[in-house]
């Protein structure tokens, strides 16, 4: 599964979601920016569409549209996610909280 697979709608919402994530610690390292990257092009967004600095203030939204798909999708991305969290070698403590939640907003064992 990748993003291409997803409606546009659940790309943007997931990529609002990625962007609050790689905020959780107030720091976009580089690795973080990269995998942003790859997911917006991934989705098939072009920067013009989704500036490369996101927004992320939307979580609550973006997980209203997350919520909604099958499950195997929301473990996707929970797990791509979680895995951006962790991308920069440096999972705090305040990114564990965003990942938590997340975890707990999409029904994820």
């Amino acid at each position: 599964m990748t993003l291409k697979d997803f409606e546009r709608k659940a790309q943007e919402a997931f990529l609002e979601a990625a962007h609050y994530i790689a905020r959780a610690d107030r720091l976009i390292t580089a690795e973080e920016k990269e995998r942003l990257a790859f997911y917006r092009r991934e989705a098939g967004i072009s920067e013009e569409e989704y500036p490369a600095d996101g927004s992320g203030n939307k979580l609550d939204e973006a997980m209203a549209v997350l919520r909604l798909l099958s499950m195997e999708q929301r473990q996707f991305v929970f797990d791509e996610l979680e895995g951006l969290a962790m991308c920069d070698s440096d999972y705090n403590s305040s990114e564990q909280i965003v990942v938590n939640a997340i975890r707990d907003m999409l029904h994820i064992d």
